[in-house]
């Protein structure tokens, strides 16, 4: 399992689980990394940017695990304001 997905540069869950570690307690950010994943994941669809560039980014194989994301898209939001 992969955090982000970089071609050039992959790194192992256990890797970044241990990077991410040592960060939290330098800095004092709270979470788990999955927390921290989904809510880049959000911001990335409020922002108006397209579901399949967060698919590669996040390494999904299929659009269907992000269909919870897709809600928060600008255009899903204004629909669902009305």
């Amino acid at each position: 399992m992969y955090l982000v997905t970089v071609k050039s540069r992959r790194r192992a869950y256990s890797g970044i689980a241990s990077m991410w570690k040592r960060s939290r307690q330098r800095t004092g950010l709270e979470g788990g990394i999955h927390k921290w994943r989904n809510t880049f994941a959000s911001y990335w669809m409020m922002s108006g940017r397209h579901i399949y560039s967060l698919k590669e980014i996040l390494g999904h194989e299929s659009l269907q695990e992000l269909m919870i994301y897709a809600a928060l898209s600008p255009e899903a939001l204004l629909k669902n304001k009305k």
